[in-house]
C-alpha cells in the first residue's frame, strides 16, 4: 500500500501542469504612442493550487508579428515580480502594457500571442489583432519646464472612430526624441477645435465640448500625469479658457458638474441651545404665605 502511495505521488508530481492562457485588448484600434494594454488571463484546471515563478524571466512571453509576418523585437525585458498563485479552478488576470516592451512605434496591423510556461508546460493562447494609426493633429506648442532646461511638446489629436472622434493629448520631448505619453481624453464633438493653453509651470490646460451642454477640462503636466479634470455645463454660460496676468489659466463660466463643489464644514461646533425658562411659581392668593393657616369659609346664609 506505501508503495502505491508513493508511486501516485510521482506520477502526480509528474503530469503536466492543467492550465490555460488567453491574451485580451479592450479595443483593437490605438492611436501611435498610445498604451498598449494587454490582460493576460489564466486559469487553473487541476484540483490543487498553481503556483508560478514570476521572477523566472521566460515565464511569461509575448510573440507580435506585423501585417508582413515580421516579428516585432523586444526592446525591453518584462519584469513581474509579483508572486503569482491560482486556485484549483481559478481565474487571476495580469495587465502588460506592450509599448514600453516591444518596438511599436509605425502604424499597422499586429497579430499577439501570449506564451505562459511553468513546470516543463507551456501553453500558448490565440491570437488577437490590433492596429496602430496616426491622427489628426488639431494643435501643438513647446513649452520650457521651469527650473530645468527640458521642453516639452504638448499636442492635441484626433483619432477617427465608428461614429465619432477621440480626443489625445500627446507629451513628447523633442530634443530626446521620447514620447513621454499618448492620453486618450474621451469622445468630442466636431462643433469646434478645443482650446489648449500652457501655463508658467510648464503644464497644459485643455477644455473641449464632449456631449451636448457639457464640456471636459483636463490639466496634464511635462510627465503626462493627469494633475486636474473636472467636467462643466453650459447652461447658464459657456465655459471657456482665460490667463491671468500672471500667466494661470482657469475655465471662466460655464457651471461645474463633477466634481461637485461642496461647502467646507464650518470650523467651530455650533453654540449649545439655550436651557428652557423656568417655570412660573404659582401664586397664592392668601397674603401669609403658603403654609398659613386660611381663614374658615363662612356658612351659606
Amino acid at each position: 500500500m506505501r508503495h502505491i502511495f508513493i508511486l501516485w505521488l510521482a506520477l502526480a508530481a509528474a503530469a503536466p501542469a492543467q492550465f490555460d492562457v488567453q491574451v485580451r485588448m479592450e479595443r483593437d484600434v490605438f492611436l501611435l504612442y498610445e498604451s498598449l494594454p494587454v490582460s493576460v488571463v489564466l486559469r487553473n484546471y487541476s484540483g490543487r493550487p498553481l503556483a508560478i515563478n514570476t521572477a523566472a524571466e521566460s515565464w511569461l512571453q509575448f510573440f507580435i508579428t506585423d501585417d508582413a509576418g515580421r516579428q516585432v523585437p523586444a526592446v525591453r525585458a518584462l519584469h513581474l515580480d509579483e508572486p503569482l498563485v491560482i486556485g484549483p479552478g481559478q481565474t487571476v488576470t495580469r495587465t502588460v502594457d506592450l509599448l514600453p516592451l516591444y518596438d511599436l512605434r509605425q502604424r499597422g496591423s499586429y497579430r499577439l500571442q501570449g506564451r505562459v510556461t511553468h513546470a516543463g508546460t507551456t501553453r500558448l493562447s490565440p491570437p488577437v489583432t490590433f492596429t496602430i494609426q496616426e491622427g489628426r493633429e488639431l494643435w501643438r506648442q513647446v513649452a520650457g519646464l521651469p527650473g530645468s532646461d527640458e521642453y516639452r511638446l504638448y499636442s492635441l489629436i484626433v483619432r477617427r472612430a465608428l461614429n465619432e472622434e477621440i480626443l489625445y493629448v500627446g507629451v513628447q520631448d523633442p530634443e530626446k526624441k521620447l514620447v513621454y505619453g499618448m492620453l486618450p481624453l474621451g469622445a468630442v464633438l466636431p462643433t469646434g477645435d478645443p482650446q489648449a493653453r500652457v501655463d508658467p509651470a510648464g503644464r497644459v490646460h485643455v477644455l473641449y465640448h464632449t456631449q451636448p451642454r457639457s464640456y471636459g477640462y483636463v490639466c496634464v503636466d511635462g510627465r503626462a500625469q493627469f494633475v486636474d479634470r473636472a467636467v462643466y455645463s453650459d447652461l447658464l454660460a459657456k465655459p471657456r479658457l482665460v490667463a491671468a496676468a500672471d500667466g494661470t489659466v482657469r475655465v471662466e463660466g460655464g457651471e461645474k458638474t463633477w466634481p461637485r463643489v461642496t461647502s467646507p464644514p464650518p470650523n467651530e461646533s455650533p453654540a449649545p441651545a439655550p436651557p428652557a425658562p423656568a417655570k412660573p411659581k404659582k401664586k397664592w392668593w392668601w397674603p401669609f404665605g403658603p403654609n398659613e393657616p386660611r381663614p374658615p369659609k363662612l356658612p351659606a346664609s
